[in-house]
């Protein structure tokens, strides 16, 4: 990945000089090749960390804690989502990205946001306690909306240094964040095993990244400004992005409420653990093309269709050979992986896990694709992929649970994708980056590897 990032960029012109700071002197190239090495090296040690903690911890509690908590920070990061205007991706597509005007604007918008979150917490926890009967809901929604209120705060430091693909100090604090969060929750549920222990170790890391975007990721100093003109251009940037962030929550989020409306939390604390499983790489990959890709893209996408589409297809192919081997092996050898590392309670896991990790080689294809259009300031089409999406979602958990149970249920689930593939690409297609030998390659290895390993084994 490292090579082919590199070679892509530094066939180009350096960044921009306004994107700059004075000590940054290397290319578009070696930006490049430091974000997505510090973007890898800083999941995946998270990653590491965190189903670690899960591990551990899944000994000192119960599945139903898994799937309250599991519930809970699905309505916080809906609110989250319903809320965005899309002020990270705003600053670092926006010529004014470095403005400090343009800056604290963008910042007072996100605390107003912050403290918004938090106030709709309150109700939204009466309707989940309505709808599960849950009374812990009743406490647990709004404490961890206060964490909304903390991140509202961070200093958007932390958005431009993904603006200059500069992820040295940024991963380092996340890193540092997600290990004191983990610690804390191992030790919290040694001493008081309930579920209080996993809010915990989201607390812990919203202080800790507050406190260091603004001692060690300094940019500007933050205070309350507000700019007309930034609040506009946010806007109509964000308008669509609103919309298509809403649509990814239900995209990734719906399956955790209406399981655990349906099926009981002691299904949904078993479905999570498999869903953390099969999507580790995945999320890995989604942040790579949010962070790294993302950028890339927008400055390739200045010099035409056809350096966007070559440079594109090194880039893809070089990711998804990276990301897709992981899905493999899951989708084989997940029940042996989840009989290794948990106890009998949750053995469920291991077909779950098996069916979404065959489903997330769609998702894999989709993601290194999607951001084309972002790049390109396309979030209409961005928003119309995710719509269809939801909607082949919708029918198709319908139409598996009712054929199939909750192992149908599942399956509908994770041929979402695949089944949108279509419709992404005649999205992207208008943008000259469609590359059907590519994903046609990616579909049939993947398929052919999976069914080999389920005869074998």
């Amino acid at each position: 990945m490292t090579v082919v990032l590199t070679e892509t960029v530094q066939e180009l012109e350096p960044a921009r000089a306004d994107d700059q700071k004075p000590a940054e002197t290397g290319s578009l190239g070696s930006l490049a090749l430091r974000g997505g090495i510090w973007t890898l090296l800083g999941h995946g040690t998270a990653q590491v960390i965190r189903l670690g903690g899960n591990i551990i911890v899944a000994r000192l509690l119960f599945p139903e804690a898994f799937g309250i908590m599991g519930t809970v920070f699905a309505v916080m990061i809906g609110i989250t989502m319903f809320s965005d205007i899309g002020l990270g991706p705003g600053i670092i597509q926006d010529r004014r990205g470095t403005d400090p005007a343009f800056l604290r604007t963008a910042w007072t918008l996100q605390v107003v946001r912050g403290v918004f979150i938090w106030l709709v917490s309150f109700p939204l926890a009466l309707v989940v306690y309505w709808s599960n009967h849950e009374p812990l809901f009743l406490w647990l929604i709004p404490i961890a909306g206060l964490t909304c209120v903390l991140s509202g705060f961070n200093s958007v430091s932390l958005i431009t240094c993904k603006r200059r693909l500069s992820f040295g100090r940024m991963t380092i604090l996340n890193l540092s964040a997600n290990a004191a969060g983990t610690a804390s929750m191992i030790g919290c549920a040694l001493v008081y095993p309930t579920v209080w222990a996993l809010l915990v170790n989201a607390f812990v890391g919203a202080i800790i990244v507050l406190a260091g975007s603004f001692l060690f990721v300094p940019e500007i100093p933050m205070r309350w400004q507000w700019d007309p003109e930034s609040v506009r251009g946010l806007v109509r940037f964000g308008r669509w992005i609103f919309v298509g962030t809403a649509l990814t929550f239900l995209v990734s989020r719906l399956d955790i409420f209406i399981l655990g409306s349906t099926a009981g939390m002691a299904v949904l604390g078993v479905y999570a653990t498999a869903k953390n499983f099969a999507f580790a790489a995945l999320d890995a990959l989604g942040m790579l093309a949010s962070t790294v890709l993302m950028p890339v893209y927008s400055r390739l996408s200045e010099h035409g269709p056809e350096a966007l589409r070559k440079q594109t297809l090194k880039m893809r192919a070089v990711l998804l050979a990276l990301f897709l081997p992981p899905f493999w092996v899951l989708a084989i050898a997940g029940p042996r992986l989840i009989a290794f590392l948990y106890d009998a309670r949750y053995q469920d896991a291991g077909w779950m896990i098996q069916i979404l990790a065959a489903g997330a080689v769609g998702t894999a294809v989709s993601a290194t694709a999607d951001q084309v259009l972002l790049a390109r300031g396309d979030s209409f089409r961005y928003m119309l992929q995710l719509a269809s999406k939801l909607v082949l979602q919708l029918a198709g958990m319908a139409l598996g649970a009712h054929i199939a149970g909750l192992r149908g249920f599942i399956i509908g689930l994770a041929a979402a994708d695949v089944l949108n593939y279509p419709i992404l690409m005649g999205l992207v297609r208008k943008h000259g980056v469609w590359l059907p030998r590519l994903d046609a390659a990616a579909y049939a290895i993947s398929a052919a590897v999976i069914v080999t390993g389920w005869l074998l084994i």
